[in-house]
């Protein structure tokens, strides 16, 4: 399956701009026609968004979802992802360390207790290795 890069919209929108039907556009570039369609034709792009929007929602409240059907598969596979994710993306790894340190201010109220707290965990630790 080929990967629609931003080079790749520009270019389709600016040939279907230039004249190209957008027949010739997907044979050229060994795309399906409804694809080249999503992409140059905003009305239609909207139309699929809230279709499918509107088909996860049925399924959501059937119980049907991939997520509703295997929720232990689901776990596995966010874990595995975020793993991957904060192991290779710089800036993900940034925005989840900062986000778990807005939530522990937020959790705590204020900055100085959650310095205590933070105090309080690690005697805590020192005091249960130094009885092993």
């Amino acid at each position: 399956m080929k990967k629609i890069t931003p080079e790749l919209i520009k270019e389709f929108k600016r040939l279907y701009r230039e004249g190209k039907n957008r027949k010739k556009i997907a044979e050229d570039y060994n795309f399906a026609y409804s694809t080249i369609l999503y992409w140059t034709n905003e009305a239609y792009r909207k139309k699929a968004i809230q279709r499918s929007t509107k088909n996860n929602l049925k399924l959501f409240d059937k119980g049907k979802t991939w997520a509703q059907r295997n929720p232990e598969v689901r776990k596995r596979y966010m874990r595995e992802y975020m793993y991957k994710r904060y192991h290779s993306d710089e800036k993900f790894r940034k925005r989840i360390i900062k986000n778990a340190c807005t939530y522990q201010k937020k959790r705590y109220h204020t900055d100085e207790e959650y310095r205590q707290k933070l105090l309080q965990k690690r005697r805590n630790k020192k005091s249960k290795s130094g009885n092993l």
